[in-house]
């Protein structure tokens, strides 16, 4: 530099980062949650009791449906519980699903197969920490609960089934929640109805957390003649088909 000119000065390293904040004492440890959903109650973003509880404390979020074909089959000593019309609004609505998930850059998982089956092997292929389902009602559904609860336990660090209750307009809380609760009257039960609140609706969420870093392939929809095993019993209700056919 020229006789009597200030040097300059010499530069200054950035300040090392901080490390991150410990979490707070009790707050969820952010994992892998594998959203299960089982028909056609939960083919939607809004109003889901099971998607704000699989949001919560996910870093990762996979939504899974399991289509069982069991119930679309009659057996030599069994109908069919299901049938074409089903078939036909679980799958139209199972698309609108996936577009929706696909806008927030997310994806809908198909496959069709028992669920005891199908969510551990895709929990245990993801490394899911916990696998959020809403709570069966029927016979039928509760009996898939429990054996997709026992299959996961068999798993080498099988994450845990957690049940979300999304069947009524009221918590069921306030309505004494377990059959010992409930009271004693009919009268009694009218009061407390009466008085509960209407459970609010959930909004769409505008965002959700990314997929998993090993997400499995999405998989195709199933056609309704798979599902039926009867393409006639799934023709269109237009005049011209019925008149072709």
């Amino acid at each position: 530099p020229a006789r009597g000119a200030a040097a300059a000065p010499a530069p200054v390293a950035p300040p090392a980062p901080l490390p991150p904040a410990p979490a707070p004492s009790g707050a969820p440890r952010k994992g892998t949650v594998l959203l299960w959903l089982r028909g056609e109650a939960d083919m939607r973003l809004h109003d889901s009791p099971a998607l704000e509880a699989a949001r919560a404390g996910a870093a990762c979020l996979l939504p899974v449906l399991a289509i069982d074909p069991a119930p679309f089959r009659a057996t030599g000593t069994t109908l069919a519980r299901s049938g074409p019309y089903r078939a036909r609004f679980l799958l139209a609505a199972a698309a609108e699903l996936r577009a929706a998930l696909r806008a927030r850059r997310s994806e809908l998982v198909v496959r069709v197969g028992a669920p005891s089956d199908v969510i551990p092997a895709l929990a245990a292929s993801i490394g899911a920490t916990r696998v959020v389902v809403t709570e069966g009602v029927s016979y039928a559904d509760r009996a898939a609960d429990a054996a997709v609860e026992t299959a996961l336990a068999a798993l080498d660090r099988g994450p845990p089934l957690a049940r979300v209750w999304a069947g009524t307009l009221t918590d069921v809380e306030v309505l004494g929640g377990s059959p010992d609760g409930v009271p004693a009257t009919f009268s009694e039960f009218r009061a407390l109805a009466d008085a509960a609140p209407a459970r609010s609706p959930l909004p769409a969420p505008a965002t959700l957390p990314r997929t998993p870093p090993r997400c499995p392939p999405a998989g195709e929809l199933p056609t309704e003649e798979a599902l039926v095993g009867d393409a006639a019993a799934v023709a269109g209700g237009d005049a011209a088909g019925a008149l072709a056919r």
